[in-house]
């Protein structure tokens, strides 16, 4: 079980265990360990990669997760920044978010001019999927708000029609509550469909 970290700053890492999927014949579990860090400098090039990975089993199946690829030199802004997170499980790393307090133009003037925190780029790497991993990343991403002192994580998803629904109703299993449906047109002329939610701590 994951364990909360006190709201004392700063917060080098949460640690955590979650039990291994089993066979019903087994009669017992393991457990696999959980950790989740700030991003060190020589993190930046292996959650790149891990991010272009899942990058393209997404593309290749047409879903849009994220609008535009995003290249190493935004990585290793986040991580200067103290934006950006990594996750290991039983010491392989299973994926990474970034984690700013920030503005976003695209949606009104209240979130145009008062910073939130934003949950971005959530990644899991696929040899972890369908094991509890992302929602234990959501959590500890939680525990990082409110060590900060912060009421609420929010989050903005594409819903195109490739994956209409899909990324909205995962986050809504994650208790992320939907506040606004927008179509966005970005700068570079590009207009997407976008889902603004909202987790309160």
């Amino acid at each position: 079980m994951l364990r909360i970290p006190s709201a004392i700053e700063p917060l080098p890492q949460t640690t955590g265990s979650m039990a291994r999927n089993q066979p019903p014949s087994s009669g017992y579990t393991f457990a696999m360990q959980f950790t989740f860090s700030p991003m060190s400098a020589s993190e930046v090039s292996p959650a790149h990669a891990l991010y272009n990975r899942s990058f393209d089993w997404l593309a290749a199946r047409g879903v849009r997760q994220w609008l535009l690829r995003l290249d190493k030199a935004t990585f290793s802004k986040r991580q200067a920044a103290g934006e950006a997170f990594i996750f290991y499980v039983d010491g392989a790393l299973a994926g990474c978010a970034f984690l700013p307090f920030e503005t976003l133009p695209y949606y009104g003037d209240a979130l145009r001019t008062t910073p939130h925190w934003w949950m971005h780029t959530l990644i899991v790497d696929r040899a972890f999927a369908g094991r509890g991993v992302g929602r234990m990343a959501v959590a500890a991403v939680r525990d990082r708000v409110r060590a900060h002192r912060g009421d609420a994580l929010w989050l903005h998803c594409v819903n195109d029609a490739n994956h209409a629904e899909v990324m909205p109703q995962y986050y809504a299993a994650l208790e992320f509550a939907e506040v606004l449906r927008a179509e966005v047109t970005y700068p570079s002329g590009n207009a997407f469909p976008m889902v603004v939610m909202r987790n309160a701590l």
